[in-house]
């Protein structure tokens, strides 16, 4: 029997998942709110307020905002003449407005998203490797560090290239926060409980939050302020909160995983348990390890059936992603009132999320994850179809003979183009 299974039965022993644990649990969900704001403050900082070609022609900046601030029209050029300067709607304070990124700027604002979402992928990359090298300790409080020390730094941001580096820095700390803290919840826990820890809908609540805390602000650098002043309290959690022990167990570090346990034990009222059995099978495993074959990313590809895993679970998780920040960072598109879409399209996660825990266990990941990504993929495939045509009808509507040659011109354009690529998408 293998040193993981020997585990796998001491956390049943000592509760499955007790007091301790969800205490944990609930340690990491609430911190999540600095990784959870930091991810999606650009919904709100990249937004337009709307804006005034200014070019010095109306006196005052600050008088022409408020006597214009409800009929300010985004002109990009007045009299055959490009903008020099503009005046901002004052109802909100935005990155867009501070740096003027409007006009032939207009790209850079969602260039910062791409930035800082780059940033995340680094820091996804990286901190799986750091939490198995220094453990997973250190590299969630280095973390929760890099994201509250970076949000207070783009509280002073001088210019916006300044702050898309501090966005890409503050990227790398999001990346850290949610890999690591997986493995910081699910190692603690038995197996069965994994799901609930997993699905406590954190993020979906305090992305909704986030939505009351702009609309409270109005201000993208007091936001940038408050993650900081929200996050630095957990910084203390490092003298509460231990290292992993089946990390320690892994690294041979035997005296402080016994602590670790006992104190476990202590909590949830167990006994605690003899572990010279599991330390021995430990030390014999991780020695052999030692000698054998080093593996790293392309191992994931040796095998037709790791290959096969790999590849879906890239793919899904590629969905997934794009899917959420396509909606997330897209719903200044929509129409209604900004604060009120933000937390709608983040709090309706929450039952599903709740309810996804009890499926899992019920019916097993595979079916539910499968179920919940064909009903993406058919409602989103239904939003794209009535949007494109409620604006053909609209088009047909205005100009009935040049939008039936259009039709017919797109109609052949994709038999001829795209078949092939949607037959495919059917068939995967």
């Amino acid at each position: 029997m293998t040193y993981n299974v020997l585990l796998e039965d001491l956390i049943t022993d000592l509760g499955g998942c007790g007091l301790y644990q969800w205490l944990l649990a609930a340690i990491v969900h609430v911190g999540k709110t600095i990784a959870t704001w930091s991810m999606i403050t650009m919904t709100f900082a990249g937004q337009d307020p709307g804006f005034l070609c200014y070019n010095g022609q109306y006196g005052n900046n600050e008088s022409v905002a408020h006597s214009y601030n409800d009929t300010l029209e985004d002109k990009c050029n007045v009299n055959s003449s490009s903008c020099t300067d503009y005046v901002f709607q004052t109802h909100m304070k935005t990155v867009v407005s501070d740096f003027d990124l409007v006009c032939d700027k207009k790209w850079i604002s969602a260039t910062i998203t791409t930035i800082q979402m780059g940033g995340v992928l680094l820091g996804c990359i990286v901190s799986g490797h750091l939490a198995d090298m220094i453990g997973r300790k250190p590299t969630y409080f280095l973390a929760i560090f890099a994201t509250v020390a970076f949000n207070l730094a783009g509280y002073f941001s001088p210019s916006w290239q300044v702050y898309a580096a501090l966005r890409f820095l503050i990227g790398i700390g999001v990346g850290f926060y949610l890999t690591v803290q997986y493995s910081f919840t699910n190692e603690f826990a038995s197996a069965k409980w994994r799901p609930p820890i997993v699905t406590t809908p954190s993020w979906a609540l305090e992305s909704s939050l986030f939505a009351l805390v702009a609309w409270g602000f109005h201000d993208w650098k007091k936001i940038h302020l408050a993650i900081a002043i929200v996050g630095a309290p957990f910084l203390l959690a490092w003298w509460i909160m231990p290292e992993s022990f089946r990390w320690l167990v892994t690294k041979q570090r035997f005296k402080q995983a016994e602590r670790v346990v006992n104190i476990i034990a202590k909590v949830n009222k167990a006994e605690k348990p003899t572990l010279d059995k599991i330390f021995a099978e430990a030390k014999l495993e991780t020695n052999q390890q030692a000698t054998s074959k080093r593996y790293s990313f392309l191992d994931l590809f040796r095998t037709r059936e790791s290959t096969k895993t790999t590849i879906g679970l890239l793919f899904a998780w590629f969905a997934a992603s794009y899917g959420y920040y396509g909606i997330t960072f897209g719903v200044k598109s929509l129409s209604g009132d900004l604060y009120l879409n933000m937390f709608l399209i983040n709090v309706v996660e929450t039952p599903v999320m709740v309810l996804t825990a009890f499926l899992v266990n019920w019916f097993g990941r595979k079916k539910v994850c499968f179920t919940f990504y064909v009903l993406a993929g058919v409602t989103g495939i239904g939003v794209g179809v009535i949007q494109y045509f409620k604006r053909l009808l609209t088009a047909f509507i205005a100009q009935p003979l040049e939008s039936v040659a259009w039709l017919h011109h797109k109609l052949f354009s994709w038999t001829t183009r795209y078949q092939g690529f949607y037959i495919f998408s059917v068939v995967c």
